[in-house]
């Protein structure tokens, strides 16, 4: 899973818009690009995430690739990894959190944003 703050949006989450649109073409679907193609204001009051693998199983559906989160409406998840499963920031894996199973996360709108200061 990948969640996209608004300082960030120009990253990671780039490159799932393209694969996704590049899917649904070459599908012969049509795309309607997100505003601003999907960057986002530094200071946005909301992240985005996209399931970066979204793999249908006994145990797992694909009803849920794509959403916002808002203030009110932070995500939760749950890991069903038996191993291996990781939660990082910002491609920096060697400093990961463990997400196995039973863990379970809340991933929320911070009270601290990214100030951008230019010279």
């Amino acid at each position: 899973m990948i969640v996209s703050t608004g300082a960030d949006s120009t990253g990671w989450i780039q490159s799932v818009y393209a694969g996704a649109s590049g899917i649904v073409q070459a599908l012969g679907g049509q795309v309607v690009p997100p505003p601003k193609h999907g960057r986002m204001a530094w200071d946005s009051n909301y992240l985005v995430y996209a399931v970066r693998e979204p793999f249908p199983s006994k145990h797992s559906n694909t009803n849920m690739v794509y959403g916002v989160i808002t203030p009110d409406t932070p995500l939760h998840i749950s890991s069903q990894m038996t191993g291996n499963g990781v939660i990082f920031s910002d491609g920096v894996e060697s400093d990961y959190l463990s997400f196995n199973t039973g863990a379970s996360a809340t991933i929320r709108v911070a009270d601290k944003k990214t100030t951008l200061i230019m010279k």
